[in-house]
């Protein structure tokens, strides 16, 4: 139908106790498309025909927390990456695909896709690069008419908008700030370890000790008696 509200409802009741939460006047115009954040489980993305996306937090009041404007005409989809919690990609009528970042003020738009597109974009979504150790993830963009494009995005041109609580000085430890943001948690870990043991050389490290310690109880209780 044709609707500026959002409802979040309750599936398990019925009638007016199913209305968890709403917004009678969430956009302008017509919603289109409307996402739940993977990671935060109360923040939702919403579109619609009046060229922008808003980010709300159903704990809170009725005004979203976040517009994003940027589109010449309707948002048809919205999608969260599933690596990034601050990343989203929209898909708009006006022919393009824009990467968005929630901590990049103030307009938020990083990237946009549109020169391959002659339609309407209906569809835009993420899709991990786990093969590649460069890049973080392509952006897919799907037109009504069949058209469809990707944009690879590297891990460098993701790095300025990374969030670091270390100075550049403490190069060790931004070191494992890059690699938590790449998603790299093998890095991470083991680069923990290292700065972990400068502090405590007499560190060693807890998956060693616990699994020699779990495989001896094992081998003990297997082992027939003398």
């Amino acid at each position: 139908g044709y609707s500026t509200q959002l409802l979040i409802l309750d599936t398990r009741t019925h009638g007016s106790n199913s209305r968890l939460w709403s917004r009678d006047r969430a956009h302008c115009s017509t919603v289109t498309d409307v996402r739940w954040s993977p990671f935060a489980p109360y923040w939702v993305a919403s579109t619609a025909e009046d060229a922008t996306t808003r980010i709300w937090d159903v704990r809170f009041g009725k005004t979203p927390v976040l517009h994003l404007s940027g589109h010449s005409n309707m948002v048809n989809s919205v999608r969260w990456s599933r690596t990034h919690p601050q990343l989203l990609a929209t898909g708009s009528l006006d022919g393009s695909v824009k990467l968005w970042s929630l901590q990049q003020k103030p307009h938020h738009c990083i990237y946009s896709l549109s020169s391959p597109f002659v339609h309407g974009v209906q569809q835009a979504d993420f899709c991990p690069l786990s093969n590649d150790s460069s890049s973080a993830f392509f952006m897919v963009g799907v037109t009504a008419a069949g058209e469809l494009s990707t944009a690879t995005v590297s891990h460098r041109f993701l790095e300025p908008y990374a969030t670091h609580r270390y100075a550049e000085t403490r190069s060790s430890e931004r070191s494992v700030e890059r690699a938590v943001f790449r998603r790299d948690l093998k890095k991470a870990y083991s680069r923990t370890l290292e700065l972990a043991s400068r502090c405590r050389p007499d560190l060693t490290t807890p998956y060693t000790s616990s699994s020699s310690l779990s495989l001896s109880s094992q081998d003990a209780e297997e082992s027939p008696p003398s």
